[in-house]
């Protein structure tokens, strides 16, 4: 036993995907170990590369070059920016785009990173699970895009909770569930009640909370 084996803890992450490839009934290439993405495979048509090391508790699986428009495209660039974000807010597959400018194309590519262990139950169906959620991620933005293509905004509804949301935290200075409202004086929970226009109604009733339960008066 080498020094790294004494030091690097074996979880048996890579052991654990390939039985479970194996029994999906998955073919697949792999090389060294400590090569990065040395995990080549095909899934519903699509090819995967992964990342998976008996040393790290984690896995990552990336699916590259599944969409392209033309540079040039700047409608159809934009709807597919919309597509992505909304995409990634509501699937588990995080989607990215890639600007290659030699080439005059806007490449897509998605990936995920999961844990696998030995007490986790029905691996081969958890992983599964995973490359199906690929397959969501590919089906929900080229239907968002035939959408928009077609004149309808599919997340329009979305994109304005977002908005909304993002909107009310940049108009409030603190996270009101991580600060420590309790060290604070009774002079300063008293300013934020005293200027009740930066801040939302959540915000404002935990510190009304705090000031009564902390500051009692008569």
């Amino acid at each position: 036993m080498n020094e790294r084996e004494n030091i690097m803890k074996n979880y048996h992450t890579r052991d654990l995907f390939i039985n479970a490839l194996q029994k999906l009934n998955v073919p697949y290439t792999a090389g060294e170990d400590d090569d990065r993405y040395d995990f080549f495979f095909k899934y519903r048509g699509e090819t995967f590369y992964a990342d998976a090391m008996n040393e790290s508790m984690w896995i990552e699986i990336f699916d590259p070059f599944w969409y392209e428009i033309d540079l040039n495209d700047a409608k159809g660039f934009a709807m597919l920016k919309e597509a992505i974000n909304m995409a990634n807010i509501e699937l588990s597959v995080t989607t990215i785009y890639e600007v290659n400018r030699k080439e005059n194309k806007v490449y897509v590519h998605s990936k995920t990173d999961f844990s696998i262990n030995h007490q986790q139950p029905d691996i081969e169906n958890f992983v599964r699970m995973t490359l199906n959620d690929f397959t969501l991620a590919h089906r929900g933005i080229i239907f968002s895009l035939s959408d928009m293509k077609n004149g309808k905004r599919p997340y329009l509804k979305r994109r304005r909770e977002l908005s909304e949301l993002t909107s009310t935290m940049k108009r409030n200075p603190h996270n009101y569930w991580n600060d420590d409202f309790y060290e604070m004086s009774e002079q300063d929970l008293l300013k934020i009640i005293n200027n009740p226009t930066s801040y939302d109604a959540d915000y404002l009733e935990e510190i009304h909370h705090i000031l009564y339960t902390k500051y009692p008066h008569d």
